[in-house]
């Protein structure tokens, strides 16, 4: 049986993950417009390349972070679940960290957190 604090305790970290994921979903959105607005700009529209691009945007969970993925299976950027210390570098709950060319997390380059206006881009 849980007790009222660990109750609350519980309904607070479900809270926090709405948060967390209403800001992905925004992202993802966002990733999205971004590639049709420089399609669209750069003269080379093609319905049937937008549409399998958006198609491909989706999330998979690895470990500490959450993986964008775009495309056929190609990592687009990683966003930290939770607060952390990586590897000696400080990570805050929404970082949006860049990959190495392997295809890993890279917790040195931080360009933003989705958790914060207009994803906080540096």
């Amino acid at each position: 049986m849980l007790t009222n604090k660990t109750y609350m305790q519980k309904i607070n970290e479900q809270r926090q993950d709405l948060e967390l994921r209403n800001s992905v979903d925004s992202y993802l959105e966002w990733i999205k417009s971004h590639f049709k607005e420089s399609l669209y700009s750069s003269g080379s529209w093609d319905e049937d390349k937008v549409k399998l691009y958006c198609d491909g945007v989706s999330i998979a969970s690895r470990d500490k972070f959450l993986q964008v993925v775009v495309g056929k299976n190609k990592t687009h950027i990683f966003i930290a679940k939770s607060n952390s210390n990586s590897n000696g570098n400080v990570l805050k709950r929404g970082d949006l960290i860049k990959k190495t060319l392997l295809g890993s997390p890279n917790p040195k380059v931080v360009i933003g957190n989705i958790l914060e206006d207009n994803f906080a881009f540096n």
